[in-house]
């Protein structure tokens, strides 16, 4: 799970993935920052400068009255730090304004880091967030927005742009309801140089237990986890896996707990 929305609730579900082993990842240190979507560009330059990238995006928890972004940079320890580059892209409500604006950052080497939805005046926007080291070749990433207003169709689709390579990276809410249980959801989808055909896997429940089924079920089938989010009271997981000769490669754990055991 590259990515992922951290949503901050009294009773949360904890889940722990275990992926194939890699190399050990060099020494990282971190830095935080909170702005408004209007005042975000600016401090994210000012850490680019100093090598940081984002790494992760987070905001206030739904019907609170902080309008921030709080968005989590790193950079490798040691040696010199090659500057970054940010781009801040601010859409509707609808998400559906997002895709050309994406894609054409991912043209120019970006790559994203995440999306949230922001309650600020005149009303909620989706901002989105992606990085590119200045020091590294242009790679470029193709995207694509699905909004699952139908989620049948909604499926269908992200399917078919599955065989073709793009994988989903970032999910959040859309502004379709007033009540925050009762709004849609758009998955942003990455399609990078290379890539292969992919097959996708959707679960839900409203409980640990039988989410934990559902995971094992789809992990045993080499399916791995790529993005998770609460949608009413349901947990909602999209995985995914690789079309031709997958392997298995990923299991999960699942729990809950109380904000103050986290």
């Amino acid at each position: 799970m590259p990515r992922g929305l951290v949503c901050v609730v009294v009773a949360t579900i904890v889940l722990a993935g275990r992926a194939p082993r890699a190399a050990q990842p060099a020494r990282s240190d971190y830095r935080v920052v909170y702005a408004s979507a209007r005042q975000l560009t600016r401090q994210l330059d000012e850490a680019g400068r100093e090598g940081y990238a984002c790494v992760h995006l987070a905001q206030a928890e739904a019907g609170t009255s902080v309008p921030g972004i709080v968005v989590v940079l790193g950079r490798a320890v040691g040696g010199s730090a090659a500057p970054v580059s940010h781009r801040v892209i601010a859409g509707g409500g609808a998400g559906t304004d997002l895709e050309t604006p994406l894609d054409r950052a991912g043209a120019e080497g970006f790559g994203l880091c995440g999306v949230v939805r922001v309650e600020e005046p005149p009303g909620p926007v989706l901002v989105a967030v992606l990085s590119r080291a200045t020091s590294c070749p242009v790679s470029v990433a193709h995207y694509g927005v699905e909004v699952l207003t139908n989620y049948k169709a909604g499926l269908t689709r992200l399917g078919a742009a599955a065989r073709n390579g793009f994988r989903p990276v970032a999910a959040a809410p859309i502004n379709n309801n007033r009540v925050p249980g009762m709004r849609s959801w758009m998955v942003i989808t990455e399609q990078t140089s290379g890539a292969k055909p992919r097959e996708i896997a959707v679960r839900s429940n409203t409980g640990p237990d039988g989410l934990q089924r559902a995971l094992d079920e789809q992990t045993r089938q080499a399916f791995c986890l790529d993005l998770l989010w609460k949608e009413g009271n349901d947990v909602v997981a999209l995985l995914s896996r690789a079309a031709e000769a997958p392997a298995a490669s990923c299991s999960y754990a699942v729990d809950t707990t109380t904000l103050a055991n986290v």
